[in-house]
């Protein structure tokens, strides 16, 4: 018999963190396509979320995990933190 490491994330952690990337991911593209940061309604609009709530909390998710900043009450401001430090409008490259 083997002993396995038990994994320390739940399911539902496994889930939320991967929904964290997957808006990530989708932020970075309208950015690179449109020039702009997306408001809350076109990333709820652009990954069927239920309402822009659901947007603002997974944004607030990723502000607190240190991977996107803006500031309070300046549309435009998101800033994405690249692997080098710095913090940047446009998101860092994708590492395949």
């Amino acid at each position: 018999m083997t002993a396995s490491t038990p994994d320390p994330l739940t399911a539902r952690q496994r889930y939320a963190l991967a929904r964290q990337q997957q808006v990530l991911d989708w932020i970075g593209a309208y950015v690179r396509t449109h020039g702009r940061p997306p408001s809350y309604r076109d990333i709820a609009s652009g990954l069927a979320m239920g309402s822009h709530s659901v947007a603002q909390h997974h944004l607030n998710s990723l502000r607190r995990l240190g991977k996107i900043r803006w500031e309070k009450g300046l549309p435009g401001s998101l800033q994405f933190h690249h692997p080098d430090g710095t913090w940047h409008p446009t998101p860092p490259p994708t590492v395949k």
